[in-house]
């Protein structure tokens, strides 16, 4: 009889073993044994079991501090301590008086021209990296553009064409970046002596898409230099690209379709003689159609490719609503 009484006694209530969603349940009873085996072994014991503090391994020290000798515990604790108090007397200590130099006015203005000294030099260093990489730029850049002139509202209609054909504002879609030929004509602007040797402008007549890759793009323009220059008539001054509302850009894929066909002496950046325009392979337009159809103005940057510097250029109509530009 009293082993049935035990027995009773180990049967967990329902409300306290089953989970909510299984209230219900028969409770399950749980032998004398079972329960010792789960106390012991186990960290998170079933829901109504109070686990015995001195069973449970969630609740038991750990087996290196129990196997540590006291020797050893009460050195770790000295350590701990001595490290708190220098921490302490650290926090505590007023630097806002030290000096490296303490009363020596001698030592500390030696110190200081030795210094000064050394941000010379860098500066200079700096300075001659500067010259050079723009001397390198300016022959790299010959002959120089001065200014892209784009006529009153183009690439607003450009844009609004773009965004119809390819779709790129619908739901869910994955419209590719078009490409376009810019053309218009090359004026040469005069030096400051009244004659020849300024820089260009390329003054913009209309974009034509184009179908195909970059490079082939370049390579085609390279082709096209020698004609228009031959015929002095309206020709390709640039090339452009668009973006979907990530904004302009001159991307790692457009100057590699340039440095490609610069290897391969496709004629780019060849021709240096005086009265000779810009190639037009060379004078990259990055033109977000989204947001020139989205916002007030033309949203785009020009490049040149043979220095990766930007270029300036002039907006008229609805592609510049700005007042203040």
């Amino acid at each position: 009889k009293e082993e049935e009484e035990e027995e009773e006694r180990l049967v967990i209530p329902e409300e306290r073993l089953a989970i909510p969603h299984e209230v219900g349940v028969a409770p399950r009873r749980y032998a004398a044994d079972e329960l010792l085996a789960l106390n012991v072994g186990c960290d998170a014991p079933p829901p109504g079991f109070d686990p015995d503090p001195a069973c449970a391994s969630s609740l038991r020290p750990s087996p290196r501090a129990a196997d540590a000798e006291p020797d050893e515990r009460e050195g770790r604790e000295e350590a701990a301590a001595e490290m708190a108090a220098l921490r302490e007397e650290m926090a505590a200590t007023d630097t806002s008086g030290w000096s490296l130099w303490e009363d020596d006015e001698g030592a500390f203005a030696e110190d200081c021209a030795v210094a000064l000294d050394a941000l010379k030099e860098m500066d200079a260093v700096r300075a001659e990296r500067t010259r050079a990489a723009d001397a390198d730029a300016a022959a790299r850049a010959t002959p120089r553009v001065d200014a892209v002139i784009f006529p009153a509202d183009a690439l607003r209609a450009f844009s609004e064409t773009d965004v119809e054909t390819s779709g790129c504002m619908r739901p869910y879609a994955d419209a590719r970046s078009s490409l376009g030929v810019v053309f218009g004509t090359w004026s040469e602007m005069l030096a400051r002596g009244g004659s020849g040797g300024g820089g260009w402008r390329a003054r913009v007549g209309f974009v034509q898409p184009w179908e195909g890759e970059p490079e082939a793009l370049v390579a085609w323009l390279c082709s096209e230099d020698a004609k228009a220059r031959k015929s002095g008539m309206i020709g390709a001054v640039g090339w452009l690209k668009t973006t979907h509302l990530t904004g302009p850009a001159l991307t790692a894929a457009v100057s590699s379709a340039y440095e490609r066909a610069a290897l391969r002496g496709d004629g780019v950046g060849d021709e240096t003689a005086a009265g000779v325009p810009p190639p037009a392979s060379a004078v990259y337009v990055s033109l977000d159609v989204v947001r020139t159809v989205t916002e007030e103005r033309a949203c785009l940057e020009v490049y040149d490719l043979r220095t990766g510097r930007e270029l300036v250029f002039e907006l008229s109509g609805e592609d510049d609503d700005d007042d203040d530009d």
